[in-house]
């Protein structure tokens, strides 16, 4: 398990790899993924 200062730092950087600092995969996954899911509607959005 990494230290949770780390995690922290790394999951501002890039949403959801704290979780996988912590050993949880699926979790990170998941929030990855939501975080690319954001930033795509995000994008369609503003070219409305």
């Amino acid at each position: 398990m990494a230290n949770s200062k780390e995690a922290l730092l790394w999951s501002i950087a890039l949403p959801g790899f704290g979780q996988f600092l912590n050993g949880k995969p699926i979790k990170g996954i998941v929030f990855v993924f939501l975080e690319f899911l954001k930033k795509k509607l995000n994008s369609v959005l503003q070219q409305t």
